[in-house]
Formats: structure tokens, sequence, C-alpha cells
């Protein structure tokens, strides 16, 4: 097979390292919504709004989720 330098990434190498080990990896937030007991928000302030329109109705279970956005933007 013919692989793509993206499948070679350390990132993707290491993702398939964790799925062996057990360990679940997500690529997609709705998915991993509706999987998680616990979720941990971590963007920036003005990524919220499409973060959360994506997340929330994925949530089918009762779910904790810790905000960890902070509510004054940060200069870069």
């Amino acid at each position: 097979p013919v692989l793509s330098p993206r499948a070679l990434s350390p990132v993707c190498l290491a993702a398939a390292h964790l799925q062996k080990l057990g360990l679940n990896c997500f690529y997609d937030n709705a998915q991993l919504a509706a999987w998680a007991d616990v979720l941990f928000l971590c963007c920036l302030p003005s990524h919220t709004p499409s973060i959360c329109s994506v997340v929330r109705p994925a949530i089918r279970k009762p779910c904790i989720v810790y905000s960890l956005i902070t509510a004054v933007p940060l200069p870069r």
C-alpha cells in the first residue's frame, strides 16, 4: 500500500500505538462527546460557539463538562 506523509506523521504513529494499547483516539468532537463521561473544553474563546454547537447535541448520557476557557481573551 501507498502511505501518505500524513500517515507517517509522529501524531498518527503515536495514535496508532495508543490504540493498540487499548486507548481510544478521536478526531471528531461529536463522536468524542457521545463516548465520553467527562469532557474538558480547552479552546480559544472565539472557538467556543462552534465547539459547543457540535458537542452539545452529541452528549447522550450524563456527562461532566469542565470548561477551561478563559473569560478574558489573552493577548497574543
